[in-house]
């Protein structure tokens, strides 16, 4: 079983949100960003316009943060940057680090860029939201410590081939950038998602359901095989309870 998730930006400025709503499961759409150049971060000059528009058709509502970020003081910087940007909002889908630049992150180690999506996840993380990291399947076996990574967060891998690599395994699959959706013009991005983000998120008080100094209070109902991949987050929350089904 799968859900379609449709990812936006300010590059679909327009949108019919109630025909899109219709055919789709949920909706990532990119808060900020870091221009490579001299690193200045920004808002999405439509995300606030999406998030309001998507939110009102009642459509579950994610976000990512498209990363520049070169070093740990930079990806903490962008952590903080996104985090200013979810400030006071509601996400049921999970709140992402986009690393793909590959004007600043192509030539770094393996351990400096894990270490660069380590630290803005794990800031994120800590301020109460459920957090992934997304990049190519190139980027996942090369430059990426992906085992260690989808060990704490969860992953959304960008693959389009039809014959794409099934041996990392994702809980979100971007499979192609020339989606078509009745309300936006042009192609989309769209994914296949695996997890019922919404129920675990809402359960739990994450990404803005509740109040961060109520997090302790919170048990996980989960199946068997969930327990291993949200069982660091439960820890890292002090969600001391597990009830198995």
């Amino acid at each position: 079983m799968s859900i379609k998730i449709l990812d936006v930006s300010k590059h679909q400025p327009n949108i019919n949100y109630k025909e899109v709503s219709k055919a789709i499961d949920g909706v990532i759409l990119r808060c900020g960003l870091t221009y490579w150049g001299r690193q200045n971060m920004g808002i999405d000059s439509c995300f606030e316009k999406h998030y309001a528009g998507f939110k009102a058709v009642g459509c579950p509502v994610g976000a990512y943060y498209y990363s520049c970020a070169d070093s740990i003081q930079m990806a903490k910087k962008e952590a903080d940057m996104c985090l200013s940007i979810l400030q006071d909002k509601q996400f049921e889908l999970p709140i992402y680090y986009d690393v793909e630049n590959n004007e600043r992150q192509g030539n770094l180690s393996k351990q400096m860029l894990t270490d660069i999506v380590d630290t803005f996840c794990s800031t994120i993380e800590k301020q109460g939201y459920f957090v992934g990291y997304y990049s190519s399947t190139d980027w996942l076996q090369r430059k990426l410590d992906t085992k260690y990574l989808s060990k704490k967060y969860t992953l959304w891998k960008a693959d389009y081939r039809s014959n794409y690599d099934k041996k990392i395994n994702c809980d979100m699959h971007q499979y192609t950038s020339n989606g078509n959706i009745i309300g936006i013009n042009g192609r989309v991005d769209l994914s296949n998602c695996y997890v019922d983000f919404p129920t675990i998120i809402k359960k739990n008080g994450l990404n803005g359901f509740c109040e961060k100094s109520h997090l302790q209070n919170f048990s996980v109902n989960a199946s068997k095989g969930d327990i291993g991949k949200f069982e660091n987050l439960a820890k890292k929350l002090e969600i001391y309870e597990y009830v198995i089904k």
